[in-house]
């Protein structure tokens, strides 16, 4: 499969929440996990890595991608319809050259906050494992795709972590 989300691009970023000294190149790597505000974060981050939006098409594949759509124009699709969006940015889109994506690991009560009560279901979902689908726009975060999986593990306590694919918008040097 070749790759289906935007390219690395290999030039140095920098994340709204780290300070302007700490840059992570597109391919850097780290191990290990560390914990921030309660959520497990693998150190190792490969920000843009074609693996990862590959996985993102193959989460979202099977229910949300329309005919002529690639992953992030799913994404962006399913923000607009987004409840919690639209009740804290108004709204929220993605711009290809300047998504980011990386995975982390989160509990379970940390899953279910993200959640509106119009998304609790009984419904089965497609898979009962893998990767939920995050947007994060500090100070918020949203959930694109996994209720039903989050649903699933809350019937059955699986407490976590679960691993969630996170995307962002990429600030450049200045901010903007």
């Amino acid at each position: 499969m070749g790759h289906v989300g935007p390219p690395a691009s290999g030039r140095q970023i920098s994340l709204a929440k780290d300070p302007p000294t700490q840059r992570l190149r597109s391919t850097s790597t780290q191990g290990g996990l560390e914990s921030r505000r309660g959520i497990l974060v693998p150190v190792k981050i490969v920000m843009g890595s074609d693996q990862l939006w590959d996985e993102l098409h193959e989460v979202l594949k099977h229910r949300h991608i329309a005919i002529g759509d690639d992953a992030l124009a799913s994404v962006n699709r399913l923000l607009r319809k987004n409840e919690r969006v639209k009740q804290t940015v108004s709204s929220l889109q993605l711009r290809p050259e300047r998504a980011g994506i990386a995975e982390e690991y989160w509990e379970l009560a940390k899953l279910i906050s993200l959640m509106t009560p119009s998304q609790v279901t009984n419904d089965r979902p497609a898979a009962e494992s893998g990767a939920v689908v995050i947007v994060r726009r500090e100070p918020f975060a949203f959930l694109v795709d996994g209720r039903r999986r989050i649903n699933h593990w809350a019937g059955i306590s699986a407490l976590g972590p679960h691993r969630a694919l996170i995307l962002w918008e990429v600030q450049d040097d200045t901010g903007e």
